[in-house]
């Protein structure tokens, strides 16, 4: 792994066992959190790139999953210390101690986190339709909050960023009313629904939209290949930006699978990364040989600043 400002040439942080599969910095920018894909775990203080970096194992909750399931969700917090990664369940990690990771309880219906982060003394995990948030300095759930919608969800700007099928919205996970309906699991808070800070309609085209990034400004979220800036004071969409890249991927098979993208927000509020993957037809992309024949695109935006 290499960190450049754009201003340097690229200095060498550190290395893993294998290809590295997930990175988090924490909010302020300074902690590098990476996994490899021999469930290697390693904590970089991109301040001082010559001090140790540290490693731990990724571990699993059931031993069948053990070096098997890779963490794709990863999170750290500001001191560095403590890291959140999810492979059958979120675990937390400790990495100035020696013992494992605690793991935290969850429901049924909240699991497979679509995003995690350290935010505001809370670590908070974003699920499709409900996100869970646990105390960060004793790891115990304090709200167990529900969408309006079931979609995407990005932990943003000390809020929730969501996205449907036609709208985004703005969450506060903090500001919620009660949820009669919903049971409380043994031990938990009684769920709540989340309060709604704003609700845009992008567009009509009944297709998934993704979250991409808050900057407390302006959102950007993707939609078919279409990357679109929403100014939150103004409460428009300000500029969009079609990405040379299809929305679906070609395939021999109807109907086609979607293109599927990714975004990394720099820790400056001032780059967006995009990258764009479809896989081979008729080939595993998972598989070695499917990765080498399948199709990326990347893209370099400067975020907007109105």
């Amino acid at each position: 792994m290499y960190l450049s400002s754009g201003r340097s040439a690229p200095h060498r942080l550190g290395g893993l066992s294998g290809r590295v599969v997930t990175l988090a910095f924490d909010p302020d920018g300074r902690w590098l959190a990476a996994v490899s894909a021999g469930s290697e775990l390693a904590v970089m203080d991109t301040a001082h790139p010559s001090a140790p970096v540290v490693r731990r194992a990724v571990r699993t909750v059931t031993s069948l999953g053990a070096g098997l399931i890779k963490p794709d969700r990863l999170a750290i917090d500001r001191g560095g210390r403590l890291v959140a990664a999810q492979t059958d369940s979120i675990g937390v990690y400790d990495v100035r101690g020696s013992s494992g990771p605690r793991w935290l309880a969850g429901t049924y219906d909240c699991s497979g986190a679509r995003d995690l982060a350290f935010a505001g003394g809370e670590l908070i995990a974003a699920f499709d339709s409900c996100a869970s948030i646990w105390n960060a300095g004793t790891l115990r759930m304090e709200r167990q909050v529900y969408f309006p919608r079931t979609g995407n969800a990005l932990v943003g700007h000390d809020r929730i960023l969501y996205g449907s099928f036609s709208h985004v919205l703005l969450l506060d996970h903090r500001r919620t009313s009660p949820l009669p309906s919903a049971d409380a699991a043994p031990g938990q808070p009684h769920p709540v629904l989340s309060g709604v800070i704003a609700d845009k309609t992008v567009s009509t085209r009944r297709s998934p939209i993704q979250p991409v990034a808050d900057d407390g400004r302006v959102a950007a979220v993707l939609q078919d290949a279409r990357l679109l800036f929403w100014d939150l004071a103004a409460h428009r969409i300000r500029a969009l930006l079609p990405l040379a890249f299809p929305a679906t991927c070609p395939s021999e098979t109807k109907p086609r699978p979607p293109a599927v993208c990714a975004a990394s927000f720099s820790p400056n509020h001032r780059t967006l990364l995009v990258s764009g993957y479809c896989p081979p037809p008729n080939m595993d992309g998972s598989s070695e040989e499917g990765r080498r024949h399948a199709t990326y695109r990347f893209w370099k935006v400067d975020y907007p600043s109105w």
